[in-house]
């Protein structure tokens, strides 16, 4: 008998420590998922608080700066090619050589 009390205490203990792995593991992912859960609801919260742009209103004044140069160089831009336009056809060199 001594040698079935054995064999079932070792069987108990086996179940035992199996349990113990199992819950265990289960413990493990549960707190993986909580951790992975605060994680991003701490990221979604320090974005959604982080101001985008400290200066905003010096990246509003430059895009109106750059406007107004855009606008001038376009009317530059426009008188330029209205004057060339205007301009008689060149006369072809006839003297020039050829290669």
């Amino acid at each position: 008998m001594s040698s079935l009390e054995t064999v079932w205490n070792y069987t108990t203990l086996e179940e035992a420590l199996g349990f113990g792995i199992s819950v265990l593991t289960v413990l493990m992912i549960a707190s993986l998922a909580v951790w992975f859960a605060c994680s991003i609801v701490e990221h979604v919260l320090k974005t959604k608080n982080y101001p985008r742009y400290h200066n905003h209103d010096a990246l509003l004044r430059e895009n109106e700066r750059l406007r107004t140069l855009l606008v001038e160089a376009q009317e530059k831009n426009d008188y330029l090619r209205q004057l060339y336009r205007e301009l008689p056809p060149r006369v072809q060199y006839e003297g020039r050589r050829a290669a």
